[in-house]
Formats: structure tokens, C-alpha cells, sequence
């Protein structure tokens, strides 16, 4: 039906321009044809009626207005007049919409944008023009029969077509019923219209006006959160269009465009948000579209005069002639394009970039860096770069993200450029014209990799790195090694922002020499080691987690999350183990072995994560993930058993050492664990497990045992892993036989209760991975806890200080007792044994025992081992009644 409309209403001649006046259309074809169709579509809008011969009858010379002056043409102001009474008296035929009720219905006014004169409704496919502000969130089309209708106003009164579009920026600002009419003018001569009513003292009196008559929009249609994005769309839309359809005679006029601009100057010092906000907006897109078509015609001058100072050409003289004159008319319009840009830009822009809202202020840095990116020559230059570096300190982070987006694409686009324009006959590059200006805010750009807003600190992160590339930094390497000191704060989008820095940090290192002062009395092979990539980043996690062993999993694993995808040294596992296992790394500080651990270990947690279901995009990611988790186990296999004899003592180093076992998949490691190799492997695991003291070690070793045996998928490696737990939890049992006899005959004689303490201290870190798989193993010392408790209370008797060791193996024993115990009945789903009732019955006499044991600690973990075991145990009889001794133990 659109089509249809279209090749009706707008015959084929007619797009020939996207403006014309009647004068070339009446040489183009029958006019008759031509205006039969414009008077229909401008039937609801013309002060003519649809049967006046005004347009067809008369002739062309007659009608058309001059479009010279530079106050709009004498001729046509009349029906300019009435066509403005008649727009008066179309709105004046609205309701307005008052106190309470003047919002809703101003709101909804605009969402509609489908009345031109009275509240007629509109048919969805109805194409008539309308005014330029009801065609927003329409049909594209609707905006170009509109804009040629206005056009078409304008052609009969400049005044009045300027009063109408003024009017529209004030309807599309959020007051639906402001208005500007000829009639508002109090002058008599009409040449002094624009002059009179495009002013400051007017805008202000519409705003007041509306918010007398309480008719405005709240929010105003660009702030509305749902359609502000559509709304400013349509708007820069309507700028672009009303200067595609008038490059050719209109935009040089010296009339519409200055007295529009103008007209914006005034709305952007306006105290309403709305009106400023939209005024800046719509002189912005404006000022961009401008500077688009001034390249351009400065492109055509520049191709047609090659062509005429080329010899021989056909046509001779007279050809160049005419082809200098079309070079001088562009480039007068050129000139002209580039005044009226100039004085958006000191009316507008200079005014508004330090707007009090911040929308306004982002909307005209992105403007003023898309005018440098089209226009260097004009633009790229100090005093207006100056702009975009004063708003670095912005107070909102969109500003300081928005002005270090417009930075980069102007980097992007002309720092690499031989030739922006020429001085004196000398081309100059883009980098001359940017040099300047990097040095005097270069602070200032690495300053804001620190900023309090992430997404700020990504965008300084990424223009660092452009910097780096154009080769416009004073010191490379100081400003990249102050940029990487951002890793501290761990915040993996500025991570994955710092991979290509890092990346150029460690090509500088690799390839310059080792530092000297630094590694004196050190192998070479040392220094050499430390220059390796790989090592590189191990040193950044060690100083992003500030030195601190307890923060490296983290670090690390943030790393590998961020840079694994950038930086394939992260999961390039048979790398790591070269370096660990060879000589490189002997004399290096033993942090930075335990960092490179602690790289590796976090990569293993990453490739070996769990996935989430396949997707079409997500099948090719996540097959690669699993055959590195392939070739992770694999390497394991092969290299863990020499990593866990190398490193296993060092403290630092041992709970990344520790991950990596709990990371190996047994499945798909078989093939490297075949023969005595998986019992070689448990060798070393076993005697890493006796090699610290200290019970956060002895509680990783006994979690990394936790973890080989409940791997599926390798029946035998697990079952030959269970084996050599039994072993182990006997000999730590057999550990502490000297203790059990000693308290069967002299409980108060002399005794090394420290490395009892210390054995006891193991079994019981053991027991909590495999309850029942050390039951069996304690029988050999039952009784034991009621011969502990008796050598506390003697030592009372004996007005003698309590044992530090003799009071650390008690309280071990009992809590390795009761955990046992409450691991029996966890895995009991009826009612228990009379054995397991039975040890049950005797721990609570015990415990009880112990609350009045005169060593604080022992009566304090009895109290909350009781707790325990009333709690796991008696809810599991239900109701079949404690016995007698638990009573009175729960009532103790």
C-alpha cells in the first residue's frame, strides 16, 4: 500500500533531487502532473485551497521567491501570514491540558505524533505531511513528505518556515504547546521577524509560559527511559534529511540555517532541562552533518580540479574554465559550511560542554570527536583537542569514558596518518598534530587507568596501549610497567584489557638484557629465567597479590579467567613444568617458584571447571577446553611425582603443589600412571604429608588424598590409592603406640607428649577424609582418650602445670573419637548397632568426664564435641530411648 502511494503521489521525475524548485521541476516534465500531486499532499497545511491556480497557472519566474537575502524574501509573506494564522488557530483549537491533568495529557499528545490540525485521528498507513516533531517513531517515509511539505512552506515564506521549525525543536523538548508565530512579533516591518522573536528573552518566555499553564512533558521525550534513544534517533534523523534535501540551494541560502542555529544557541541557555538538552542535541547533529558535507565538497573541489589542470583535456579552454568556476562554487560553499559549523560550535558546544548535566556535556564531546575524525584538517589541532583533555577530570564517569572513547577513535583514525593537511607546502602527519597534546595530559591518561569507575579504567587501559602502538608515549617502558601495577587490583575486565601490555612488557624483557643489579652473585641461567615470559607473569601475580602466599589462588585464577583466551602461556602446561623441573629456575627466589605453582594450579582450576551444556556457539570453546583438561592430566601424570619431590617442602610453595594434585583426573592420566609410576606418585604424596608440621599443610595433604580417591573412571589407580590410605593412617597409629604405653603404666612420668601431639595431630586430619577407612586402624589404641583424660586430672592432684603436648593429644584424640563416631551413624539409616550404641554411650560418659577436666582447653572442645554428638546422634534413634548413661550425660 506504501508503494502504491508512493508511485502515485511521487512520480519518478520527482526524485531527480532531493530538493528542487519549481522552476527546474517545470523543465523537467508537465508541471500540471507535478503540482496535481503536491497540492494533494500539502492540501491539510497550505493557506491555498486544494483548487487555487497559484501553483500551476502562474507562471515560475512569478512565483518563485528570492532566496538571496539574508532576512528571507519580501514576496509570498502574506500567505507566509496566513499560513501562520492558520497554524496559530490549528492550535490554538487544541485544549490545553491543565494543572493535574496537564501532563498526562501532554504525554500522551506526544506519543501519538499523528495529529497535524485538531484531534482528527490518523490511519496507521495515512502519509499526509504532518509537522516535523509528530513524524518521531513513524515511518521513515513520513519524514521525508514532511520535510519536502516544509520545504515547500519555506519556499513560499522563509520567516514563517523558520518560525514553524523553531517551534517543532520547542514541541520535541517536552512543551507540546509552545508556539511561534509571525503574529508574535511586535514589529512592523516583517524583515525584522527572525530578528525579533530568535532570541534567548523568547525561548525563556515559552518555558515560562508552559510552566504557568503546567503543559509540558515530565520526563521530557529525550530523558524518557524507554523512547529517549528512539527520540534522539528521529531527531538526529530530521537534521541529516532537512540537509540532504537543501545541499543544492537552501543550506547556502544564508537564511534558514543561521536563524536555526541561532534559534538552538538560544534553547541551550535555556533554564528548562528539556529545551537545553534537545537544542544541544539537535545543534550537534547538525554541526556533525555539516562537517560531513564540507569533506565531502572539499573531495569534489579537490577531483575536479585535477581534472582541470590536466593537459589535453577535451573540450579545451572553455572546459577548464567551467570546471575552475564549479571548483570555486564549491568551495564557496565549503567556506560557508564551515562558518556555520564554526558557529555551532562556539554557540553550542563551548557553552554546553560544562553543562551541569552530564547528558548534555557526553553529547557534545561525542560530536566534537566525530567532527575531528571527519574533518582533521579543521579540527585536529590543540584548541580543540584541549576540550577532550579538560574533560578527563569530568566528575561523572560517562563523561570521562565518553571524551576517552571519542580520544581513541580519533587516535585510531588520524594518529597513523602521513598527511592531515599541509602548512607552508609541507604535509603534516597526524602524529605532529596529536604530540603536543599526548605530552601535556600523558599523566593524566595513565592516572585514569586507577580510576574508581571500571569501565573508565578499561578505556585508559586500551588508549595506553593505542599510544603505545602510534609510538606517542615519552617512555615507553615506564608508563607500561606503571600501567601493569593496575593488575593489583584483580578486576578481570582490566585484566583481559591489560593482556597486550603485558604482552609488549614481556617482549622488552625478553629481548633486552638481564638486570645486573638486581641478580648479583646469580647464575646466568637464573637471569635468563627470569626474562622468560612465563616467569614475567608469575612476578605480576606475586605482586598483584602484594607478596602474600594466602591471596595467590585468587590472583592467579582471576589471571587465568581474564588472559587465558589472549595469553596461551597460561595453560601451556608442558612450558611450566620445563621450567620448574629444569635448572633455569634453581637459584631463583623461591616466591617466584611458588608463583609459577600457583599460575599453573589456577590454570588447571580453569580448564578442569565445570562446564556448562553445550550450545551451538559454545561446542568449538568447549571442545578445546576439554583436550587441554586432556593434556593437563597427561603432563601430570608424567611430571607431578618430580614436582611433588622438588617443591614438596617448600611451606609457600605447597598449596599450589597440593592443587595441582587435586586437579589430576586419574581418567586421563592412566596412560602416563601405568606400573610402579601412580605408586611412586603416593610415595611422594605420603612423604610430602610428613614433611610439615604446621595443621594447615597437614590439612592440604590430607585433602589432596581426599581427592585422589574420589575420582570415577579409574577403578584401579582408586583402589590402589585407598590402599596406601589404609597404610599410612596404621603407621600414623603405630606413631603413637609409645603413648599409649606410657599412659597404661606411668601416666605421670616424664614424656615426649610434642611429637605425639604432632602424630595425633595427623591421624586426625586424616580421619575426617576416610572416617571408617581409619576406624579399623584406631583399635590398636582403644582406650587411649580415657587414659589422656585421667593424666589431666592427675596433674591437678599433683598441683602440677598442665602438659602442653599432653593436653594437645587429648583434646585431638577426642575429636578424632568423636568424628569417627558421628560418621558411623551419618551412614546408618535404621536404627544403630548395639556396638555402635555402645561406643556411643561410652564417649558421652567420657565427654562428660572431660567438661570438669581442670585444663580450660580440654573442658571447652568437651563441651563442644558433646554438642556434636548429642545432636548427630540421639535424633537418629527416634524414639527408641537413650540408654541410662546418655541420659545422665545429656542431663550433665
Amino acid at each position: 500500500a506504501v508503494a502504491r502511494f508512493a508511485l502515485v503521489h511521487f512520480p519518478p521525475i520527482a526524485a531527480v533531487r532531493p530538493f528542487m524548485s519549481r522552476r527546474d521541476l517545470a523543465g523537467l516534465g508537465d508541471s500540471n502532473v507535478i503540482e496535481e500531486g503536491r497540492s494533494r499532499r500539502r492540501s491539510s497545511v497550505s493557506a491555498a485551497p486544494p483548487d487555487s491556480k497559484s501553483d500551476s497557472g502562474q507562471s515560475d519566474s512569478d512565483n518563485e521567491p528570492s532566496l538571496t537575502s539574508a532576512r528571507g524574501p519580501k514576496k509570498g509573506r502574506a500567505s507566509g501570514a496566513a499560513n501562520g494564522a492558520e497554524a496559530s488557530a490549528s492550535k490554538s483549537g487544541r485544549t490545553p491540558a491543565r494543572a493535574s491533568g496537564a501532563t498526562k495529557e501532554g504525554t500522551s499528545r506526544r506519543k501519538s505524533g499523528a495529529q497535524l490540525d485538531g484531534d482528527a485521528e490518523v490511519d496507521e498507513f495515512d502519509l499526509k505531511p504532518r509537522r516535523l516533531e509528530q513524524c518521531f517513531g513513524e515511518n521513515p517515509l513520513l519524514l521525508s513528505i514532511s520535510i519536502d511539505s516544509f520545504l515547500e512552506r519555506y519556499s513560499a515564506d522563509g520567516a514563517a518556515a523558520v518560525l514553524e521549525l523553531a517551534t517543532s525543536l520547542m514541541n520535541a523538548s517536552g512543551l507540546p504547546d509552545a508556539s511561534l508565530t509571525i503574529a508574535d512579533a511586535d514589529v512592523d516591518d516583517e524583515e525584522e521577524v527572525l530578528e525579533a522573536l530568535i532570541t534567548n528573552n523568547t525561548c525563556e518566555r515559552l518555558v515560562d509560559e508552559a510552566q504557568e499553564r503546567m503543559i509540558f512533558v515530565e520526563p521530557y521525550p529525550l530523558a524518557d527511559k524507554k523512547t529517549g534513544k528512539r527520540h534522539l534517533k528521529d531527531l538526529t534523523a530530521l537534521w541529516r534529511q532537512l540537509i540532504d534535501k537543501t545541499q543544492h540551494e537552501v543550506l547556502f541560502d544564508g537564511v534558514l540555517f543561521p536563524w536555526v542555529i541561532e534559534w538552538m544557541c538560544a534553547m541551550s541557555q535555556s533554564r528548562h532541562r528539556g529545551v537545553r538538552h534537545t537544542g544541544t542535541e539537535a545543534g550537534m547533529a547538525l554541526m556533525v552533518r555539516m562537517t560531513e558535507l564540507a569533506v565531502e565538497l572539499a573531495t569534489q573541489a579537490t577531483a575536479k580540479q585535477r581534472q582541470a589542470s590536466k593537459p589535453g583535456k577535451k573540450g579545451g579552454a572553455g572546459m577548464a574554465a567551467i570546471l575552475k568556476e564549479e571548483v570555486q562554487k564549491l568551495q564557496e560553499n565549503e567556506t560557508a559550511l564551515e562558518e556555520m559549523v564554526t558557529a555551532a560550535f562556539t554557540g553550542l558546544f563551548v557553552e554546553r560542554y560544562r553543562d551541569r548535566a552530564e547528558e548534555v556535556r557526553a553529547s557534545c564531546l561525542s560530536a566534537l570527536g566525530r567532527v575531528m575524525q571527519l574533518h582533521p584538517s579543521m579540527f585536529l589541532a590543540d584548541t580543540y583537542l584541549k576540550y577532550l583533555g579538560w574533560s578527563l577530570s569530568d566528575m561523572a564517569a560517562a563523561v570521562r569514558a565518553a571524551s576517552l572513547s571519542q580520544l581513541s577513535a580519533v587516535y585510531t583514525a588520524h594518529g597513523a596518518a602521513e598527511e592531515i593537511c599541509r602548512v607552508d607546502g609541507k604535509p603534516v602527519s597526524g602524529a605532529e598534530r596529536l604530540l603536543n597534546f599526548t605530552r601535556r595530559f600523558e599523566s593524566r591518561f595513565i592516572e585514569m587507568t586507577r580510576d574508581v569507575d571500571v569501565k573508565v579504567a578499561v578505556e585508559a587501559i586500551k588508549f595506553i596501549d593505542l599510544l603505545h602502538d602510534l609510538d606517542l608515549l615519552a617512555d615507553k617502558a615506564q608508563a607500561v610497567s606503571e600501567v601493569v601495577r593496575v593488575m593489583r587490583n584483580n578486576e578481570p575486565s582490566q585484566l583481559k584489557a591489560l593482556v597486550p601490555l603485558v604482552n609488549k612488557q614481556m617482549e622488552a624483557g625478553a629481548a633486552g638484557p638481564p638486570s645486573s643489579g638486581k641478580r648479583k652473585g646469580k647464575k646466568g641461567a637464573a637471569g635468563g629465567a627470569a626474562s622468560q615470559p612465563i616467569v614475567q607473569l608469575a612476578s605480576y601475580a606475586w605482586d598483584t597479590a602484594g607478596g602474600e602466599a594466602e591471596k595467590m589462588p585468587e590472583v592467579c585464577l582471576k589471571m587465568a579467567l581474564a588472559m587465558s583466551d589472549k595469553q596461551p602461556l597460561l595453560l601451556d602446561w608442558t612450558g611450566y613444568t620445563d621450567l620448574l623441573l629444569g635448572e633455569a629456575l634453581d637459584d631463583a627466589a623461591e616466591h617466584l617458584q611458588g608463583a609459577l605453582l600457583y599460575l599453573m594450579s589456577a590454570g588447571a582450576v580453569f580448564v578442569n571447571s565445570i562446564k556448562e551444556p553445550a550450545t551451538p556457539r559454545k561446542k568449538r570453546a568447549l571442545a578445546d577446553q576439554d583436550e587441554r583438561a586432556l593434556a593437563l592430566s597427561a603432563e601430570l601424570g608424567r611430571s607431578l611425582t618430580e614436582l611433588l619431590e622438588k617443591y614438596g617442602a617448600q611451606r609457600e610453595a605447597l598449596p599450589a603443589l597440593l592443587g595441582l594434585v587435586g586437579q589430576l583426573r586419574l581418567r586421563g592420566a592412566q596412560a602416563a600412571l601405568k606400573g610402579p609410576a601412580f605408586g611412586s606418585l603416593l610415595e611422594q604424596l605420603e612423604a610430602c604429608f610428613f614433611k610439615h608440621n604446621d595443621a594447615t599443610s597437614i590439612a592440604l595433604c590430607a585433602g589432596a588424598w581426599s581427592e585422589l580417591m574420589q575420582q570415577p573412571g579409574a577403578p584401579t589407580l582408586e583402589e590402589q590409592a585407598r590402599a596406601r590410605f589404609r597404610k599410612l593412617s596404621s603407621k600414623l597409629v603405630a606413631a603413637l603406640k609409645p603413648l599409649d604405653a606410657h599412659t597404661k603404666k606411668k601416666p605421670t612420668a616424664p614424656f615426649a607428649f610434642d611429637e605425639a601431639a604432632i602424630a595425633m595431630s595427623r591421624l586426625a586430619r586424616l580421619v575426617t577424609v576416610q572416617p571408617q577407612a581409619a576406624a579399623a586402624a584406631l583399635k590398636p589404641i582403644d582406650g587411649l582418650g580415657e587414659r589422656l583424660v585421667a593424666a589431666v586430672e592427675a596433674r591437678k592432684e599433683q598441683r602440677a602445670p598442665a602438659d602442653g603436648g599432653l593436653v594437645a593429644c587429648t583434646t585431638l584424640l577426642l575429636q578424632l573419637e568423636t568424628t569417627v563416631l558421628c560418621a558411623a551413624f551419618s551412614e546408618v539409616y535404621d536404627e544403630p548397632s548395639e556396638a555402635v550404641l555402645e561406643k556411643r554411650d561410652d564417649l558421652l560418659l567420657l565427654l562428660g568426664r572431660a567438661l570438669h577436666a581442670p585444663s580450660a582447653a580440654v573442658a571447652r572442645l568437651a563441651a563442644a564435641l558433646l554438642a556434636w554428638l548429642l545432636q548427630s546422634t540421639c535424633s537418629i534413634e527416634k524414639g527408641s530411648g537413650a540408654s541410662e548413661e546418655a541420659e545422665e550425660a545429656e542431663g550433665g
